[in-house]
């Protein structure tokens, strides 16, 4: 009897030996080596035996007492199991997209990270395949081979007027935009629908975010800083988002390739402010003040042309100064009402006050002459003369307005 045994081959539908399949036969168990291979011995009565192994069916057979020696192989098929969880929700807190079909999304994080000195948004929107601009300190940008002034803004559906004197990009200053204060952008490079306006190019509508906690936030270089700051009452019925910016770029302009004296100043002020009067009852300000000032001192300029047999020379002298004020206010309140879910009225009332002022007064004096290329002396003169630019230019800009809008969502 001692030599009485089972020799148990284990392998799956393939013929695959299966290793390290548990065996229990007469209270015992086993386990099958790398062949898959087992030798039992076998019981004195008839015992039944079994065989597991994860992802396989269980195996049951019943093992006489006799022959003494026996040779048993099993097949062990792969089991598919369904196995039924518990329903899964997903809850979250969040404003949903307003965009349409026609409209890209922007990131407002990357737009604070943008290096530009035209803005953060803008100088991200310049990197879209539809949209260029031929400045690199301005923040107006064509698109699809538009004007500039066929480009709508709106921030929180309200839309907002660029300055009206300005002639370059120097004097342009701050973007009216702070990607600091941004929640969502959307841009629409045509096609977009009819409640954005009659212009051709482009719409962008920029919407301002809530603060959910109080925050402070702020950014200094050597052409100028930031400051955010933002507040929210315990039970999230009053949120306050403040920030106030500063540049100067004289760093940069004075290193143009020109004998001139630049002292650009931009400073800017923006908040926005919510009050939920009731769940379905909504109070919103956005106030907006900005100062751009752009003092200009030109000094001698000098261009150099002409052939190599005859080079010329340009020289210009300047005596006088400009010096350019723009100032910006606007304010808009929105009275919002939800009733329910798929019923929005809003209410918006806004004002716009845009004074700009362009004062300069610029004698010139120029001289036209030929020199040796060798040695930079003068030869002969062509021609001298003169110029006075002069001017005092006052705009005054008021606008005032009320919309009524209502959304029904089915």
């Amino acid at each position: 009897m001692l030599f009485s045994q089972i020799k148990i081959k284990v392998v799956d539908e393939g013929g695959r030996p299966v290793s390290g399949a548990q065996v229990e036969y007469n209270n015992q168990n086993f386990i099958t080596d790398d062949s898959g291979v087992l030798q039992v011995p076998l019981a004195d009565q008839q015992q039944p035996l079994t065989v597991r192994k994860d992802a396989y069916s269980t195996f049951t057979k019943t093992v006489p007492a006799s022959p003494k020696s026996q040779q048993v192989t099993i097949l062990l098929r792969r089991q598919e199991r369904e196995t039924e969880i518990q329903e899964v929700v997903f809850q979250g807190k969040g404003k949903p997209k307003v965009t349409d079909l026609t409209s890209v999304e922007i990131s407002a994080k990357e737009a604070q990270q943008v290096a530009a000195l035209s803005g953060g948004v803008e100088g991200l929107l310049k990197t879209l395949p539809s949209v260029n601009s031929n400045a690199e300190l301005s923040s107006q940008y064509m698109v699809r081979g538009g004007n500039y002034d066929e480009n709508l803004i709106y921030i929180n559906d309200i839309e907002i007027y660029r300055p009206f004197l300005i002639r370059n990009s120097l004097q342009e200053g701050l973007s009216i935009i702070n990607p600091d204060m941004v929640q969502t952008v959307n841009f629409s490079a045509g096609g977009f629908e009819a409640k954005y306006g009659d212009k051709m190019s482009s719409a962008l509508n920029v919407y301002y975010r809530q603060p959910t906690r109080n925050e402070i936030s702020g950014e200094a270089s050597l052409i100028g800083g930031r400051l955010t700051g933002g507040f929210a009452s315990r039970d999230r019925k009053f949120t306050a988002l403040v920030s106030g910016r500063y540049r100067n770029t004289n760093l940069v302009l004075n290193t143009l390739n020109e004998d001139t004296d630049f002292n650009p100043q931009y400073k800017d002020l923006q908040s926005y402010l919510t009050y939920k009067i009731h769940p379905n009852w909504k109070l919103s300000f956005v106030g907006y003040w900005s100062e751009n000032t752009y003092e200009m001192i030109p000094k001698v300029k000098e261009v150099d042309f002409g052939s190599l047999q005859t080079p010329l020379k340009l020289s210009v002298f300047y005596d006088g100064k400009e010096d350019d004020q723009y100032r910006n206010l606007m304010g808009t309140g929105t009275f919002q009402f939800t009733p329910n879910k798929k019923w929005n009225f809003t209410l918006d009332a806004f004002a716009y006050q845009n004074r700009e002022r362009e004062y300069y007064t610029i004698a010139s004096a120029y001289m036209l002459q030929t020199f040796d290329p060798v040695t930079g002396a003068p030869i002969t003169s062509y021609d001298v003369g003169g110029q006075i630019d002069h001017a005092r230019n006052d705009l005054m800009v008021k606008t005032y307005g009320a919309q009524f809008k209502t959304k029904f969502a089915p």
